[in-house]
């Protein structure tokens, strides 16, 4: 293949036959041609070089190299690209070239808290005095959509049709959030509601009303959105002890900023006065100059006569994340709370 002349390497090509070619077929490797020469061992003696065969340095194709997890996955490619730092990695273009893209592995995602729906509801016929009203002017329901979707609805109806006003809202809702618990909103709702009420001739909303409190539980979340004073709280385990989370709060006129919508539409929040002049009793809701409708609350369903003095349907909202030492909730009318509070109800 080669033969030296003069101290020199000459290289002669070599003629191979077709079928000596196949034969040799395969991965072509580079050879790389070195001389060696050793100094005189004097300066006085001309130099010989030491004839000795060349040296073959024989390269070695690239192989893929196994990493440990986490590192950055490699991938061949015969191509020429970027990495993921923006350098080119080049190498001979008889080897197969490394491609490293720095992707970490994707963090795993945090399982949802898996929860299992379960209720109790009571309910019993108010009193005015000693004596029994004559109607329950409660009503309540619980819907389960799904494993992880649930609603549940207290409403404490007042009035002369109060019972009357809280069954129509009860029936009414329940249908719109078994369509539409997903994408249920609020104050669309709420709003509606009040409409149908306004509509209705099955029953007097001049001076009757409802309060309607409802609390949504979709996958981890919760979310309540109420009008009046039936109140929500959620029971949540300490360390040593059982906190109480109040998930609404009371709509009462008196409140800096019910009372002065109130009054900016014509309304006055007062108390009853006594014989001597002494308030007694909540705030109520007035219009200017007269004695009537003497609604103890600043948001409501129905009530037609206080709506047009400020009293709104505009419902508040709370959400809240659920944690796996979330017990239970409570919804209840206010004549629960007047008795209990937010602690002794848990």
């Amino acid at each position: 293949m080669f033969s030296k002349y003069n101290n020199h390497v000459i290289l002669k090509p070599i003629v191979r036959s077709s079928s000596e070619t196949k034969e040799q077929s395969g991965p072509k490797l580079n050879y790389h041609f070195t001389q060696r020469r050793e100094r005189s061992e004097s300066k006085g003696k001309e130099p010989q070089i030491q004839q000795s065969s060349p040296r073959i340095i024989k390269s070695e194709i690239v192989t893929r190299t196994t990493f440990k997890p986490r590192l950055p996955e490699i991938k061949f490619n015969h191509q020429l690209e970027k990495s993921s730092s923006n350098q080119e990695l080049v190498q001979s273009q008889r080897h197969k070239r490394i491609v490293v893209q720095n992707k970490l592995p994707p963090k795993p995602q945090q399982a949802s808290i898996k929860r299992i729906f379960t209720h109790a509801s009571y309910s019993a016929v108010g009193y005015e005095g000693p004596n029994p009203k004559q109607n329950n002017q409660d009503q309540e329901f619980s819907i389960q959509m799904s494993a992880s979707e649930a609603a549940y609805c207290v409403m404490d109806g007042h009035g002369m049709d109060g019972h009357l006003v809280s069954q129509f809202v009860k029936q009414e809702l329940q249908q719109l959030v078994s369509t539409s618990i997903k994408l249920f909103d609020f104050k669309e709702v709420y709003q509606e509601l009040q409409n149908r009420i306004k509509m209705s001739k099955t029953f007097g909303s001049q001076y009757s009303g409802t309060t309607v409190t409802m609390v949504i539980v979709r996958e981890d979340t919760i979310f309540c959105g109420w009008l009046g004073d039936s109140r929500a709280v959620l029971c949540r385990k300490g360390d040593n002890n059982y906190n109480a989370i109040e998930l609404s709060h009371d709509h009462k006129p008196n409140l800096p900023q019910e009372k002065m919508r109130i009054e900016q539409n014509g309304g006055l929040v007062d108390t009853y006065y006594t014989m001597n002049n002494m308030p007694i009793g909540p705030h109520r809701v007035y219009v200017r100059g007269m004695q009537i409708p003497g609604l103890a609350m600043s948001r409501c369903l129905g009530d037609q006569l206080a709506s047009s003095v400020g009293v709104s349907q505009v419902p508040d909202i709370k959400t809240l994340a659920l944690q796996k030492n979330d017990l239970f909730f409570i919804i209840a009318s206010d004549g629960v709370w007047e008795f209990l509070n937010k602690l002794n109800g848990i």
